[in-house]
């Protein structure tokens, strides 16, 4: 198998991935706990993006504007779960994730504007930084308080690695949409971004699930 065909394999694996996911997981929606929900919306919103991208890659030729669009949703959901579930934070970072939200919806509108050529995105730039930061405030709290709870320092571990190595793969986008020169460099660059976004999901869909097994049992007992 060569490297494009793994590539291949890897594309449509990742909507198979969510799909199999939600499945598993939505009979256990109301048991879940709050967090887990949030989780679970980001795995439909990603699943919901994935096919919308195919879609629109497949009748308009393009479907860079769901580069921002995207970043915006999992800005929100992402910043919604750390405000509420993971940090002891007051109105300010509210304040903080809403400029930056509408800082990628801007992002969005310039980008509609201009063809694949001209396309540079900081959405998604502007997303992973502030998830970035997210992540770190969190392991800021968790090392002044002393205690710390392990599924959610695993989810915040895992949230951090997957926002920094996405970071340096976003951060050129323009230069990877329109490589030509070395196809071999960019399908590797697009290889990581696949393995590393499949891995994120599994994980993901493990701890909902994982969280959804512990309480049905806790009900139960």
């Amino acid at each position: 198998m060569s490297s494009r065909d793994l590539l291949i394999v890897l594309f449509y694996l990742s909507p198979i991935i969510l799909l199999a996911g939600i499945i598993l997981n939505v009979r256990r929606f109301k048991l879940i706990s709050g967090w887990a929900k949030l989780l679970f919306i980001y795995l439909v919103t990603a699943l919901i993006t994935d096919l919308t991208g195919r879609v629109l890659a497949h009748y308009s030729g393009s479907n860079l504007l769901l580069v921002p669009l995207y970043g915006f949703v999992e800005l929100l959901i992402i910043g919604i779960l750390y405000k509420k579930y993971m940090l002891k934070a007051g109105a300010w970072l509210t304040y903080v994730l809403v400029i930056m939200l509408l800082l990628i919806l801007a992002d969005g509108y310039q980008v509609a504007s201009v063809g694949r050529a001209d396309f540079q995105s900081y959405g998604r730039v502007i997303d992973y930084a502030c998830i970035m930061a997210l992540c770190l405030y969190y392991f800021f709290q968790t090392m002044a308080a002393g205690t710390f709870n392990k599924d959610k320092l695993i989810l915040n571990s895992a949230i951090l690695i997957y926002a920094i190595i996405d970071l340096l793969i976003f951060l050129p986008i323009n230069f990877l949409i329109n490589l030509r020169s070395d196809e071999d460099l960019r399908l590797i660059i697009w290889f990581i971004h696949f393995m590393l976004t499949i891995s994120f999901y599994v994980l993901l869909i493990y701890m909902i699930w994982k969280n959804g097994r512990s309480r049905l049992q806790s009900s139960s007992g």
